[in-house]
């Protein structure tokens, strides 16, 4: 950005600086099996969502390959939502 002073011709330089802190987290446990499942025979495990960063942020979870055939078969709650800092879900 630049700016001008009122009464003056020169323009100023405004420059910015700032830190950026990305969000960082985890699932525990890391990995979900679920072995072998009979279809129409629902299975439930709960992983958590850690929050390890010390910022805020919004997380939006979804299985990419899930619903492409006639009904989605992965349900997850909540699906999205804002974690606080340090939190777990």
């Amino acid at each position: 950005f630049r700016f001008k002073l009122e009464g003056s011709t020169e323009l100023i330089p405004l420059r910015f600086k700032g830190h950026v802190i990305a969000p960082t987290f985890k699932f525990d446990p890391p990995i979900l099996d679920f072995g072998e499942v009979s279809f129409s025979f629902p299975k439930m495990q709960t992983i958590k969502l850690i929050n390890t960063s010390p910022v805020s942020f919004r997380f939006n979870l979804r299985i990419p390959e899930d619903g492409k055939f006639d009904h989605k078969e992965f349900e997850i709650h909540p699906a999205r939502d804002v974690i606080n800092k340090d939190e777990e879900r």
